[in-house]
């Protein structure tokens, strides 16, 4: 899901993947779904806090073809990505 923050063109991203699902590719699918339809409303930048010790969910942001950065702190890293520009198709087609 997405939540939109105090200016309109960014929102907050978090992820709930059942365990036997994990590592599949669904957050990957969720997190490029959920950028089309947020693009459709006008928004243009994700962010999320996500714990340094959730390597899985780190190495996704990572490895998706959105532009990102991610700024780490003792208690979590805030990543923010550019979902301005459609990277959508080939992932969801490819499935």
């Amino acid at each position: 899901r997405y939540e939109v923050c105090g200016d309109s063109e960014t929102a907050e991203i978090a992820f709930v993947i059942e365990d036997g699902l994990q590592g599949r590719g669904v957050g990957k699918i969720m997190l490029y779904l959920l950028a089309r339809h947020a693009r459709f409303m006008g928004i243009s930048r994700f962010v999320a806090d996500v714990l340094p010790e959730n390597v899985h969910m780190l190495a996704m942001f990572e490895n998706c073809d959105f532009p990102h950065s991610m700024v780490w702190s003792a208690e979590s890293v805030t990543v923010t990505l550019d979902v301005s520009r459609d990277r959508c198709s080939r992932h969801l087609l490819a499935r």
